[in-house]
Formats: C-alpha cells, structure tokens, sequence
C-alpha cells in the first residue's frame, strides 16, 4: 500500500513530464514501500512492468508476451519467439509514443545475477534506442551493493545514463500514526523501538490490540507470517524486554521534566536495540522523535 511518498512520487512526474527520455532509478531495502512507490506513479500511464526474478530469462520473456501484445496490438508478436531481452526492448520500439512510455524493471539486481553482462545489454540498447524515445525507464532493486555496481557506481556499465535517483528510506517517526491513528506517544515510541518505520511492518500492527499483544503475535509467534519480524533467541527477546521498559520509564521521566534521566533511559533502548539490529544514529533517532513533538509545550 501507499503511503506518504509525496516528495518521491513528484521526483517521478517530473521526470515524466520532462521532454525527451528519462532514467530514473530507485533503490532501498525490502518493505520499504518501492513497488507500492511505482504502482502509484504507473496507475494512470501506458506502462510495461517487468518484475525480475531468478528464473530463466527464456521463461521471463515469454511470460512478457502477453503485456507485449496489450500494449502493442501487433499481431505478429502471437508467434514470434523472444529470445533476448534486446530483442524485446528493439520489438518495444514499435510503440507510437504518442503518450511516454513507462518501462519498469522491479527486483532489477535478478537479471543481473542470470546474466552479469545484463547492464551493459543495457547501457548498448539505451543508447542507441531507447534515449532518443518519448519513454522513461525505471530500474528498481533491492540489493543496494548490486545497485551500485551495476548502475550507480562511476565504474558501472549504466553510470552517467540516469537522469534521477530515489533512495527510498523508511518513513518518518511521525507517520506512524498514519498507520495507526489513535496511538498513544508512549505506544508510539514503543513500536518505533521494535516494528521501526518499515511499511510492510507498520501494516501488520493491529490497532484493536495492545502493544504486548502485537509484540508477542507479530514478532515473538514463530508460527506468525512470513513477513512480519521475528525474534528467534532468548537474547533477542530480552533485548526487546529492556528497550521497552526503558522506554516505559524514560516516558515518565519526561512527563516529570526529568530530561537528563529521560536521556540516560532512551539511550539504553536504543542500545538495546542496536544489539540484535543495525547501529542507529541516535541522533538522527532523536531527530525523528522529537520532531513530531515539542519540550516545553
């Protein structure tokens, strides 16, 4: 689902009202919202959406087929044979372009692992085809190392080609409430420590339940979906434990104007955190919290 990606989804209408091609490429860790980014930006436009796997690349092109001949109408294409990705973006020169084209490669880095010579097929069909089209090409992946070596880098075969980049983080510390409304600051506080600012994970948060309740289906549940986090040690756990009374006491420190101790308490949590995660910038942690409310009010 959408949510919240105003400044990127603009960055992406500019780039398709620009004259002439466009290159856009997106990149950020899984769940971060990149595919639901796209589809927003897609809904009202001629659109070929290619998600990449790691099957075949025979298998992949047949399967475009069918979105070849809707957004063609050349009948011709029923029997003929796709045996390359070129050879599919040369047939996709075909289009009238009287409204841009919008090509998108989502999970691009599969490709390229099937074939490592994949961005440099790129680079050769987009200039000397496809730049010179009404058509606006986005690359979408999800391995950032991959993203950058394959497109980013100024050794990879795609550098120089983009004419924008979005590295999509997770969402603010206050648009949490834009997945669950009537949240308490303390609970608030508490989800940001555990669940992060992750979509895909604030989607899993069930309001009519409690936070301890959420914790213990969506995280500590083994047999819980797929998706949502899972915590898999005692360690872990009580990592979680700590952070969360923590919190709970740094919150009623705050409340009693106790700011040096409400700090010495937050800290503690974010360490905690930071012991079965990545490091966080507590600063930029900080910077998320407070900017959403204000001391002294």
């Amino acid at each position: 689902m959408y949510y919240n990606r105003e400044d990127e989804l603009k960055i992406l209408e500019d780039e398709y009202k620009r004259d002439g091609s466009a290159f856009s490429v997106i990149y950020g860790r899984r769940r971060v919202g990149k595919t639901a980014l796209i589809k927003k930006f897609i809904e009202d436009k001629p659109t070929l959406f290619i998600y990449a796997t790691e099957a075949n690349l025979l298998v992949q092109l047949e399967d475009l087929k069918p979105k070849l001949l809707q957004l063609l109408n050349k009948p011709y294409l029923v029997d003929l044979p796709l045996v390359s990705f070129e050879q599919m973006f040369s047939i996709l020169t075909e289009y009238d372009f009287k409204q841009k084209l919008v090509i998108v490669i989502d999970e691009y880095q599969n490709l390229c692992k099937i074939d490592r010579a994949f961005s440099s097929m790129l680079q050769k069909v987009w200039d000397m085809q496809l730049k010179e089209l009404n058509i606006h090409l986005i690359l979408c992946g999800s391995v950032v190392s991959m993203m950058h070596s394959e497109v980013l880098n100024y050794s990879a075969p795609l550098y120089g080609r983009r004419t924008s980049n979005i590295h999509l983080k997770p969402l603010k510390f206050d648009h949490i409430k834009s997945f669950i409304p009537n949240i308490s600051k303390e609970d608030e506080m508490r989800v940001f420590a555990s669940f992060g600012t992750i979509p895909k994970y604030l989607e899993s948060y069930d309001p009519k339940k409690t936070f301890l309740q959420n914790i213990e289906e969506k995280i500590l549940d083994k047999n819980s979906n797929e998706d949502t986090i899972l915590l898999t040690s005692k360690r872990q756990l009580e990592a979680v434990k700590i952070a969360y009374e923590n919190i709970k006491e740094s919150k009623e420190l705050l409340n009693d104007g106790e700011l040096e101790l409400f700090a010495f308490h937050l800290n503690e949590a974010i360490q905690s955190i930071s012991s079965i995660s990545k490091n966080f910038d507590r600063v930029e942690i900080l910077d998320e919290m407070f900017g959403s409310f204000c001391l002294g009010k």
